[in-house]
């Protein structure tokens, strides 16, 4: 993990990299028994030749990733990183300094996440921590998610949680020493468990990366922290020899991935690379059932499916209680899957495997399939948003049966089983989930119907691990000394109320914002600025802008008052007075 520029950037590299021989590297002993079970090679360039994962992890999808920071240049192509299996990438957005301790915003994130995003690389972030204590993680979360806020990150724009990157930093005396030296394991497991309280009550799911002796000293291998914080666990060695509960082992920070460029060369250079361990075994009584097309053309980009995910009767809606994520979804024949992730109401995860080839056939909507049951036929027809289906065909049902038991809704239409290439199967073969009824008009397909058979649905029995999440708001350990420094809700904009707005926006904390004169008027409640007689781009305005999700331009107008206006629930009339910054007042001290 990079840390903070409160140094020179050389010296920052230098001292990451002492800290990394000496902290992560561990002592390489006898080979372990837990560890012989399976063994594999990382994708990426300047690794080990294999890698062997402890035994719990036998039979485990594992998942290719980075996580990248400002020391990743912004040039970075994460279309080359994609095609060279990195499915998913955690990136720093803010960071703490381990001298003074004050939070910044890493300058590249935004860039990082923005191209990762249009490459189908799913996502995580982190924040680099020098919490000594529960109170200074409270504000670490609170701002880096102000930050993904201000940006337009939600919940649904993450596949992996928001991990707390906490390790030592600078030197352990004299000049440059880390803060975090002093640090007890009491100490460190409240920060670590309040940090994932804010996460958590925001939406996001929480996590915390540390190093195998950070973890054994300072976090007691897990034990004592929230059950769903996730642990991503480095060791740079050819074996993680680390007892805690994992899910995440960073194993270099030396890998050359391609696309992925080093700040100081814009050249391919040392990144930090992970395996991910999921579990794809059968959960024996999942809470949801997932239907959908898995049969993808191959496009030479990713591909993912359109899913139907039920917890009950209930048909979960994405974006809302789920997000979906591909690995290997690329080349043809690869091992493909859909990473479905629980978000909202949800936790947990489902793997939805794939068969990306050519000449599927597109499934073409037609209002509940055009079929309809009859002679004794008790199947579930109908459509919804994602397509029609014929659901509860018995196992070992043939094709010739199941359409004895099926008519056409029109005497002008005909019926047939077809496979997924849009060909008629023989009366004799079995339906299998995956088939469709096929509509035609003389020989014309009008529409199509996934079949599902009884006990196939997509991960009724499979790896389905979709859970109910716990997403309760939190008591704060600092909310005393929050209500003390809330500020007043005086409707007058001054310098403490702009550094608020500045430190949500993750922008420079100057205390006052540029207006031109003449658009002063649209904004007579904020009285911390400076007036100009020239329109000048002014980058707290234009973070403003990019949240509200208008024109960026950095000139305050009557369209940014009304945007904010809008934003807060009061009257937009594009004159932003004294009501109007109450609202942004109140507002402030509830995220704050």
């Amino acid at each position: 993990m990079s840390i903070s520029k409160k140094v020179s950037k050389l010296s920052v590299h230098m001292i990451v990299l002492v800290l990394t021989v000496c902290l992560v590297t561990g002592l390489a002993g006898a080979a372990d028994p837990a560890f012989a079970v399976s063994s594999s090679k990382s994708p990426f360039a300047n690794t080990k030749s294999s890698y062997q994962h402890n035994g719990r992890f036998d039979g485990n999808l594992i998942v290719h990733g980075v996580d990248v920071s400002y020391f990743q240049s912004m040039s970075s192509d994460w279309n080359k990183a994609k095609r060279n299996q990195c499915d998913y990438a955690i990136m720093r957005v803010t960071y703490t300094t381990y001298g003074n301790g004050s939070l910044n915003v890493d300058s590249k994130f935004a860039t990082h996440f923005t191209k990762a995003r249009a490459a189908g690389v799913m996502r995580g972030v982190y924040v680099f921590s020098q919490a000594k204590n529960a109170a200074e993680a409270e504000k670490e979360a609170q701002y880096a998610i102000n930050r993904l806020k201000a940006l337009g990150i939600g919940p649904k724009d993450l596949e992996l949680p928001l991990y707390m990157d906490y390790e030592f930093a600078g030197r352990s005396s004299g000049k440059n020493k880390g803060r975090l030296y002093g640090l007890t394991k009491a100490k460190a497991i409240e920060a670590v468990n309040a940090f994932a309280n804010v996460v958590r009550a925001n939406g996001y799911d929480p996590g915390v990366y540390a190093n195998t002796n950070f973890f054994k000293s300072y976090l007691n291998n897990g034990v004592g922290l929230a059950p769903d914080i996730d642990l991503w666990c480095a060791q740079y060695y050819n074996m993680n020899q680390s007892p805690c509960n994992y899910t995440k082992w960073q194993y270099t920070s030396t890998a050359h991935v391609n696309g992925i460029l080093y700040y100081s060369t814009n050249k391919i250079g040392s990144t930090d690379a992970d395996f991910w361990y999921l579990n794809r075994k059968a959960n024996g009584s999942p809470i949801t059932t997932i239907y959908g097309n898995t049969n993808l053309n191959y496009t030479g980009n990713p591909v993912r499916p359109t899913l139907e995910i039920y917890a009950g009767s209930t048909l979960l809606k994405e974006g809302t209680d789920y997000v979906v994520g591909g690995i290997n979804n690329i080349n043809k024949g690869a091992a493909a899957y859909a990473y479905v992730k629980g978000i909202g109401k949800y936790g947990g995860y489902a793997l939805v495997p794939v068969t990306i080839g050519s000449g599927f056939i597109g499934h073409i909507g037609l209002s509940s399939a055009g079929i309809a049951n009859t002679n004794g036929g008790k199947y579930s027809i109908g459509s919804n948003s994602y397509g029609s289906f014929v659901r509860n065909v018995p196992a070992g049902t043939k094709a010739g049966d199941m359409l004895g038991k099926l008519k056409a809704k029109k005497d002008s239409h005909s019926l047939a089983i077809i496979d997924a290439y849009g060909k008629k199967v023989d009366k004799k073969t079995v339906v299998a989930t995956g088939m469709m009824v096929g509509v035609y008009s003389g020989s014309t397909l009008k529409g199509t119907a996934d079949i599902t058979v009884n006990g196939s649905a997509i991960n009724n029995t499979g790896a389905n691990y979709i859970c109910k999440a716990n997403r309760g708001a939190y008591v704060s350990t600092a909310g005393t000394a929050a209500k003390a420094n809330a500020m007043k809700v005086d409707g007058i904009g001054g310098k403490g109320t702009v550094k608020a707005l500045q430190a949500y926006l993750g922008v420079k904390q100057t205390g006052k914002i540029t207006v031109k004169k003449s658009q002063y008027k649209y904004c007579k409640s904020f009285k911390s600025v400076k007036k100009v007689k020239k329109a000048r781009k002014d980058p707290t305005v234009m973070a403003l802008q990019k949240w509200l999700g208008i024109k960026a331009d950095g000139v305050w107008g009557k369209g940014t008052s009304k945007a904010l206006q809008k934003r807060l629930g009061v009257k937009a009339n594009g004159k932003f007075g004294k009501s109007s910054m109450k609202a942004l007042q109140k507002y402030l001290n509830s995220v704050q």
